[in-house]
């Protein structure tokens, strides 16, 4: 069989990264997102154990689940935390959706990588798909979601500035309509 073609969807928090992929699923094609691959790492109990080497014992609670809140205030506040986490779950991220893509056996497998440039992970895909959004639409999106402004401010400087990063070697897709004309602008681009 030939080798799967990879490609991945990214953008700043609140573009619609998501939706993205939801679209793509409901036209067909296999997908996977490493905010669930990250999920599974993190209810298996040799990583709780790391995270508390990490964190300490406040990030689990009473019924062994991770305490999230707790993670993101931490990492979200102290980049260099932020960073010996992202060193500690981004290899298995990686590992994990190998493994899913080469089991499903797909000439084509599109993943949400939410911090793909971050982790200089976009070399290991065929095509990358970049959704921008204006400014007011994601603060609008993510003030639904239940952040509030600091925390929008502090996850939007914690990520690349997608507006400076040389986005030539990538494909941009706009999420500036209707989620009809979003999925004909990603389809187009499979």
């Amino acid at each position: 069989m030939e080798k799967t073609r990879l490609i991945a969807i990214t953008g700043g928090i609140g573009s619609g990264k998501s939706l993205a992929l939801s679209l793509i699923k409901e036209s067909g094609y296999f997908t996977l997102s490493c905010d669930e691959i990250v999920n599974e790492i993190y209810s298996k109990r040799c990583f709780l154990i790391k995270l508390k080497k990490l964190f300490g014992k406040e990030v689990c609670v009473i019924n062994k689940s991770i305490n999230r809140n707790e993670i993101s205030k931490k990492v979200f506040s102290d980049s260099a935390l932020r960073e010996k986490l992202n060193r500690l779950v981004h290899p298995q991220v990686v590992a994990q959706i190998y493994k899913k893509v080469k089991r499903a056996k797909v000439k084509t497998a599109v993943v949400e990588v939410p911090l793909l440039f971050e982790s200089n992970l976009q070399t290991l895909f065929d095509k990358v798909l970049i959704i921008v959004r204006d400014k007011n639409s994601r603060e609008k999106a993510l003030l639904e979601r239940g952040l509030n402004k600091e925390q929008i401010i502090e996850r939007i400087n914690s990520q690349i500035d997608y507006e400076n990063l040389d986005k030539t070697p990538y494909t941009v897709i706009l999420n500036d309509s209707d989620e009809n004309s979003l999925k004909q602008k990603l389809i187009k681009e499979l």
